[in-house]
């Protein structure tokens, strides 16, 4: 009871283990004297109203600093809880965001793959390609896009938001 064992709980309300077993087992309630109730009420810092069971649930604490402590704990847990449920749905909100950005990355990486083809279907069709103004930019600009692609696509596999490829991929 309240973290002691039954011997130190009958020690501390003067009895026999016997007769504590008997007490918490409810065996022979009619020998429960009002000398043990008060004495159990001191002993584990309660109101006797609390031990019978007529106590208001938030009225069992005889001793005030022991209620005041109660209180605070109580306060000091449901600010922690709030700012727990602050914290939770900030982090909610920032995985939402990342996994938009992962969407739009890995969209962005397969219309990378998508503008290569084309951009090489384009050559191959394409008689004097390298002699058309504005080519060798276009193929620089197509190679800078696909560098930041694959950084971009690496940041995500590095942040574990996309699996690794495997080898053989």
């Amino acid at each position: 009871m309240c973290g002691l064992s039954q011997h130190a709980a009958a020690k501390l309300l003067g009895i026999s283990t016997e007769s504590l077993k008997a007490v918490e087992t409810a065996l022979d309630i009619e020998s429960i004297s009002p000398f043990l109730i008060v004495r159990a009420a001191q002993g584990y810092e309660v109101t006797t109203d609390f031990l019978l069971g007529v106590a208001v649930e938030d009225d069992w604490e005889r001793d005030p600093a022991t209620q005041l402590m109660r209180e605070w704990s109580v306060q000091s847990n449901q600010r922690q809880f709030e700012m727990l449920t602050s914290m939770i749905s900030c982090v909610e909100s920032h995985c939402r965001k990342v996994h938009k950005a992962e969407a739009a990355i890995s969209e962005m990486v397969n219309e990378y793959e998508e503008l290569v083809a084309a951009v090489e279907r384009f050559i191959e069709i394409t008689d004097g390609f390298n002699n058309i103004p504005g080519s060798a930019r276009l193929l620089l600009h197509t190679k800078k896009f696909g560098e930041v692609c694959r950084e971009a696509k690496h940041q995500l596999i590095r942040c574990k938001i996309l699996p690794k490829k495997k080898p053989d991929d």
